[in-house]
Parts: structure tokens; sequence; C-alpha cells
């Protein structure tokens, strides 16, 4: 039997790890649902775009977390959220028995994150709640400004707005003034 001397022996080591390496990188990204997809809209300024970004972080759709991430114009981060991608249908949780179909929620959620239908003035949405009451100051300076934009984020009807005169995001819930009078609500 023939022996092999230690550069023979480097050179088949380096294979196998270089083999192994690709081998575990293409099953990692395989395994891998993680997403980035941004959109550019008017938000904190009328001058300039804001940059939205939302991550669906995870190797499952199912058991993955999304994040989202504001920038101004300037590029400096305004806002940052994060939250379990399955608590986004805990309402339908009774309804949705198959994994299957919980990701494929998961995945349109995050495919149609910015859709343009989520964007609007806030003119359009009439404000159901406040989820700290001392918020109240800034939503009236949000009110106050025809400008102010919404972005309805499509997890029950948590909506985010952006003050100009408090330089703050504030998250709120609010519903369409044509969907309440739609259902003769308002």
């Amino acid at each position: 039997m023939p022996t092999m001397n230690a550069k023979e022996w480097s050179k088949r080591i380096l294979i196998f790890l270089i083999v192994f390496s690709c081998q575990t990188c293409t099953n990692k990204k395989a395994d891998s649902e993680s997403k980035t997809k941004e959109a550019f809209v008017f938000f904190s300024s009328t001058e300039g775009k804001d940059r939205f970004t939302i991550e669906l972080i995870g190797n499952k759709a199912i058991t993955s977390s999304f994040r989202i991430r504001i920038y101004n114009p300037a590029g400096a981060k305004i806002y940052e959220y994060n939250w379990a991608a399955g608590i986004s249908f805990i309402i339908e949780e009774s309804r949705i028995n198959e994994r299957k179909m919980v990701r494929k929620k998961i995945l349109s959620f995050y495919d149609n994150f910015f859709n343009k239908n989520n964007f609007c003035k806030i003119s359009d949405m009439k404000i159901t709640g406040l989820f700290q009451s001392s918020d109240s100051a800034v939503m009236k300076n949000i009110l106050k400004d025809y400008n102010s934009q919404v972005f309805i984020m499509g997890i029950q009807d948590f909506c985010l707005s952006y003050s100009q005169k408090n330089q703050k995001v504030l998250t709120f819930k609010a519903m369409r003034k044509t969907t309440l009078k739609k259902h003769s609500l308002l």
C-alpha cells in the first residue's frame, strides 16, 4: 500500500475543507428565508424621501422575525421596530392550521409591506388610539401638520407617522375614513 507524504496530506485536507465549506454555505442559503427590501417615500420631510427597510430574519418564515427601520433623507435612523413574524397572524391562528398556509401568509405580508396603499395623509385616517397617553401632544402636532404622512403597517390597525415639531415617529392605531364610511361607522 503506497504512503502519502506530508504535502499530499496537506493538499487533500485543503480540498476537503474547501468542499466542506462550500457545502455548508450552500445548505445555509437553501434553508434561510432571510430577506430585505426597501422603499423610498416622503415621510419625515417634504423635501426628501425617507428610506424604509423591512427585513424577514430567520431560517424559516414561520419562526422568523420582522424588523422595520426608517432612515430620514439625511440617512439618520429615526425608527426601528422588531417583532415575531407569527404574531402578525395571531388573530387568524385558529383558521390557519397548516404551516404552509402560515408561511404563505408571512411571505405575502412581507412582499406587500410597501404597497402604495399603505401610505396616505393623516387627514385620510381616523385615530382610534395611542399606545401611551404621553403621546397625545405629539399626535396633536401631527394632526395640525397637513403634510403629515401615515404608514399603515398592516398589523391590525397599527400606523406610524412623524412629527416635524417633536422630531419623533409615533406609533398609534387608526383606520382609513373611507373604510369606516363604507361600513357606516363614521
